[in-house]
This record gives C-alpha cells, sequence and structure tokens, in this order.
C-alpha cells in the first residue's frame, strides 16, 4: 500500500508505503518510498524486513514532467516451482527457415513469477533425428526463448524440444516436438545486429548467481552517454561499469565480483537523460546474486 500526503505534485512531498501480507497482516512499518527533496532522485531504495525479505524502489522519469515509481518485493529464499506442462511454438512443425540461425521459442513451465532467474531454466535439445541421437543441446537457458549463435546445415530437417528445470532438480520435457526445415539458400551470416537494434534494452546477467564472473549485456537503438552501475543492497553505489559514449548497438560487459562479499547487488542502465522526455532517455535495473 502506498500514498503520498498531498494531491498536488507540485509539493514533491514524500511517497509511503507499508506492506501486508494476503491476510492484511502488518509486515513492516510505514516507510518512505520516495524523497521528492531528494539529491538523488533516481537512486535505488530498498528496505530489509524482520522476515530478511526485501522492499526494493525506484524512479523511472522517462517521460518529462513526469516521475514514474516502481517497486519490486523480492523473497530472501528461492521458490520452488511445480512445473506444469508446456509447448514449443516457434519454429513450428513443417515450417520452413530462412535463417541459418533461428529464434527458438516456448512457453512458460510455471505460473508463478520467478523471484530470482535461475529457480527455473530450460535446455532446448535440436537434432536431425526425431529420436535426439547425438543432439545439440543449450543448457541452462533463463528465458522462454533462444537465439542460435551457430548456423545449422542448409537443406536440413530438424527437430526440437525444451526440458523444463527448477532449482530443486525437478524436470519435465516439452508437450511437444517440433520438426522444421532448413531452406537451401537460408541466410547464414544475419546482418549485423548493431545495424537493426531498434529498441533500448537490459537483459539479465550470466550466469546468475555468479562466482566471481559474470557478462551484462544490453542494446541501445542510437549513439548515447550510457551509463552502466552497481549497487548494493542498500542502494549505495558499487562500481561504475561504463559511462561513456557509445554508438547504436549491442553490447556485452565482464564484471568481476572479486573483492566484494556474497548477496545481492543490482545493476542499473542509463542512456541519456530520460527526465528531458525526448524519447531518448531509457533507465532499467535488475538483480544479480553474488554466491562464493
Amino acid at each position: 500500500l502506498s500514498w503520498i500526503d498531498h494531491i498536488d505534485y507540485k509539493t514533491k512531498d514524500n511517497v509511503n508505503a507499508q506492506i501486508f501480507d494476503i491476510d492484511c497482516n502488518k509486515i513492516s512499518e510505514k516507510f518512505t518510498v520516495n524523497s521528492g527533496t531528494s539529491n538523488h532522485p533516481t537512486s535505488i531504495r530498498s528496505l530489509v524486513l524482520k522476515n530478511n525479505n526485501i522492499f526494493i524502489s525506484w524512479n523511472d522519469n522517462k517521460i518529462a514532467n513526469r516521475l514514474d515509481i516502481y517497486a519490486k518485493y523480492y523473497l530472501s529464499d528461492p521458490i520452488n516451482h511445480k512445473l506444469l506442462s508446456f509447448s514449443i511454438y516457434s519454429p513450428s512443425t513443417d515450417e520452413t527457415v530462412n535463417i541459418a540461425k533461428p529464434h527458438f521459442i516456448w512457453n512458460n513451465s510455471n505460473i508463478v513469477h520467478e523471484n530470482f532467474p535461475w529457480e527455473i531454466t530450460y535446455d532446448l535439445h535440436i537434432s536431425k533425428t526425431d529420436d535426439f541421437y547425438e543432439s545439440l543441446i543449450y543448457k541452462d537457458i533463463q528465458d522462454t526463448c533462444y537465439q542460435l549463435q551457430d548456423a545449422l546445415d542448409l537443406g536440413q530437417i530438424y527437430y526440437w524440444k525444451v526440458l523444463a528445470k527448477n532449482w530443486e532438480g525437478d524436470s519435465l520435457w516439452s508437450s511437444n516436438v517440433n520438426g522444421f526445415f532448413v531452406s537451401n539458400d537460408a541466410e547464414v551470416d544475419v546482418k549485423d545486429e548493431k545495424n537493426i537494434t531498434t529498441e533500448f534494452s537490459l537483459n539479465q546477467n550470466y550466469p546468475n548467481p555468479f562466482n566471481p564472473t559474470t557478462s551484462i549485456s544490453y542494446s541501445i537503438p542510437k549513439q548515447s552517454n550510457v551509463k552502466l552501475i552497481i549497487y548494493d543492497l542498500i542502494g549505495n553505489e558499487v562500481e561504475t561499469l561504463i559511462n561513456e559514449q557509445k554508438p547504436v548497438g549491442n553490447y556485452k560487459v565482464n564484471y568481476d565480483a572479486t573483492g566484494l562479499s556474497s548477496g545481492i547487488y543490482f545493476y542499473r542502465l542509463q542512456v541519456g537523460d530520460p527526465s528531458t522526455g525526448s524519447g531518448q532517455g531509457y533507465v532499467e535495473t535488475k538483480k544479480m546474486m553474488f554466491l562464493k
């Protein structure tokens, strides 16, 4: 539950919040989500509750004269998800693909939002035979899609399926197996993605959890000033990885957390100045876990 003390936004009063469970039991005292007088209005703020769960809030001022406040509630322990029947759908059965590095897409195997991205992972299996003898296997995918980095053979039929796994070791195969054909004139070398990036994005770091190194990737659709900053759990800046002009493109940054304590950290991408309302600004924050 959140509220402001005055309706008039121009007063820039504090935004207050209080957390309750589903039975309306209070599990936190009143606290300030955001202060309108803060010198760092876009900084990350966090609250560690008595049950060790974590409440994170941040500002996203992408539109001029508008200050959106976002928040997320994290559990201190991972969730054991029950795996549910799921299907794969692209490439579909009997489809002919014209790209030798196709994009595979499938449905989610659970209905509960993951607290940590590694609570459910997927293994993608691709084979030239429907018995999956000598399969290509891409393991521990933390998403419901995957883009091949290596080209498949042209003029070849392939079969694919996906294995869902939760972090406690349960697994479940996709309910269907799809077979597709890579055309004889399929494009092998897709045009440089740096020239076709059309939107801002910040991807989940991989691996996650990590020890001690991980990779962070992001995309920008036009030349901009880029900042990529690591924060600790209470919002203190740990390290600035990037603070410079970057041309349009897709980027990957390797981060080494040697010397840090185990725990939850956040990485925040800011591109341009979101407060200008020019449509060129972008801010996004994601969580990662360092486990020694």
